[in-house]
């Protein structure tokens, strides 16, 4: 029997600062307001202490977790069961990614 899918808990500002963790911080917030351009400056500025850790690569991957977000976001502003890709594209570029 397949165990059942457990959505990943996320630390809390307290638990980071007990184990003095505070480079984590950014990434938490970045991610759970899917604003993908503070989860890059976040993972820039902590660059060193995450390379340092072996974990940048697996935290880089997270980029597109972050996207899930705020797509999920975007999905929940426009209330609708089809959602236009300029909506996506908005939301992108809302959060200053001028890439897209």
């Amino acid at each position: 029997k397949p165990s059942p899918t457990r959505r990943a808990a996320i630390p809390t500002q307290e638990l980071l600062e007990r184990y003095k963790l505070p480079e984590f911080s950014g990434l938490i917030k970045a991610f759970t307001a899917g604003n993908i351009m503070l989860f890059d400056k976040a993972l820039e500025e902590h660059m060193d202490f995450f390379v340092g850790r072996s974990i940048y690569l697996l935290l880089h991957k997270l980029k597109l977790c972050v996207y899930r977000n705020l797509f999920k976001r975007a999905y929940n502003v426009e209330g609708k069961s089809q959602v236009k890709l300029d909506v996506f594209v908005a939301a992108v570029r809302a959060c200053g990614c001028t890439d897209v």
